[in-house]
C-alpha cells in the first residue's frame, strides 16, 4: 500500500483527498501547511506528495526544493495541485489542475515515472 503526503490548507479539499485515497487502498498523511508538510515528508518518507502552492509556511516552490535536497525522500514523486495556470513544473513530476476529476487523480498518481 502506497503512502500519499497531502499538503493543503484547504481542509475540505484535503479531508476529500484523504476520504477518496483511502477508499483506493493509499495511506493518507494529512498537512495544512508548508512548514509541517516537509517535516512529516522527511520523517514518514511517502511515497507520493500531493501540494498546493499557495500554503503557509513555505510555499509549494520551498516544499519541492526542500523534498528535493533531502537524500532519503529526493526521489519521492511530487505533484503540485494548483487552480493557477502559470505553474512552472520545475523538478516536480507534473502539475494536477484543480478542480480535477479524482480518475484523473488517481491514474496520475498510480502512474510510476520512467
Amino acid at each position: 500500500m502506497e503512502t500519499v503526503l497531502v499538503i493543503d490548507d484547504d481542509r475540505k479539499l484535503a479531508t476529500l483527498l484523504d476520504e477518496v485515497l483511502s477508499m483506493n487502498n493509499y495511506t493518507v498523511i494529512l498537512s495544512h501547511s508548508g512548514t509541517d508538510g516537509v517535516h512529516l515528508a522527511q520523517t514518514k518518507c511517502p511515497d507520493v506528495i500531493l501540494c498546493d502552492m499557495n500554503i503557509p509556511g513555505l510555499n509549494g516552490y520551498q516544499v519541492l526544493d526542500a523534498v528535493r535536497a533531502h537524500p532519503a525522500i529526493a526521489a519521492t514523486r511530487f505533484y503540485f495541485l494548483s487552480g493557477q495556470n502559470d505553474i512552472k513544473v520545475r523538478a516536480a513530476d507534473g502539475v494536477i489542475p484543480k478542480p480535477f476529476h479524482v480518475e484523473n487523480l488517481l491514474r496520475i498518481i498510480s502512474t510510476v515515472p520512467a
